[in-house]
């Protein structure tokens, strides 16, 4: 974590969907208020592609807002090393991250 160029990578997967768009907005205005270093990924590439790269840059956390995430009302957190991988409220993703870092899980 300490030498990763940011500590979360935040995959808007289909960004051209409203939804997907604002709950990823959120998600990375809170983050960096919270001190946290975010790399915000809108691109529109596959997620894999941007799965791919965020391993290529050594991103620690990927927080991943998409279509089929927000039908059921939750991001998914994922580590590097995929040892944790979890659905949360998108209510509760700030606070998750913040959780993870300061366990430094990941």
């Amino acid at each position: 974590m300490s030498i990763a160029p940011w500590q979360v990578h935040v995959c808007a997967v289909r960004a051209d969907n409203p939804d997907v768009k604002a709950c990823a907005d959120e998600i990375y205005c809170g983050l960096q208020n919270h001190g946290i270093e975010v790399l915000y990924d809108d691109r529109e590439v596959s997620a894999g592609i941007m799965f791919s790269d965020a391993d290529l840059l050594g991103i620690p956390l990927r927080a991943i807002v998409s279509p089929r995430n927000m039908k059921e009302g939750c991001c998914e957190i994922v580590t590097s090393d995929k040892k944790i991988s979890i659905k949360v409220p998108v209510n509760n993703v700030i606070a998750e991250i913040q959780a993870l870092i300061s366990d430094a899980a990941v």
